[in-house]
């Protein structure tokens, strides 16, 4: 049995571990037979995987601003809570084909309206009544770096 080792060099960032997992999949995969890989070095990088994606996955809180910045990279699910009319704006450093999660929320009594950016296409969601009871959960997907879609819907936390 083949045994792949596990430790790697210092890493200053996720993104480098995040590189090494995946080179140590496709070394994996190249074994000419599933019984060559032993079952730690499977478990190690299945943890080492389930870790980084439980971190990655957690939810963010985006900055409140008249036209919210969209940090494609920044975040997979995050939070907003507006505190007046806002816009989400045109994301950066879209990826195609990945979706984003946005729940929105009010600080206050007082409906708010949550437009999108140019780039959104299709049917854009039409949000006018947003408050700290009522939520959305605004789903973004990108189509390119200069084309994404939006939907939304209600979020709300549930009555007393």
């Amino acid at each position: 049995m083949r045994h792949v080792p596990l430790t790697p060099a210092p890493l200053s960032d996720d993104k480098r571990l995040l590189r090494w997992c995946h080179d140590k999949i496709v070394e994996l995969s190249r074994a000419s037979h599933i019984d060559e890989i032993s079952s730690y070095t499977l478990k190690k990088l299945a943890d080492l995987l389930a870790e980084k994606l439980t971190a990655a996955l957690a939810p963010v809180s985006l900055e409140y601003d008249s036209i919210v910045d969209i940090n494609w990279k920044g975040f997979i699910n995050a939070e907003l809570v507006v505190q007046n009319n806002c816009q989400i704006g045109n994301p950066t450093d879209g990826m195609p084909g990945t979706w984003r999660t946005i729940i929105v929320k009010g600080n206050d009594s007082t409906q708010r309206t949550i437009a999108f950016g140019d780039q959104f296409g299709g049917e854009v969601p039409q949000i006018s009544d947003v408050t700290d009871t009522k939520w959305y959960q605004i789903f973004l997907y990108c189509v390119s770096s200069t084309h994404f879609l939006a939907s939304a819907r209600d979020a709300s936390p549930p009555s007393p």
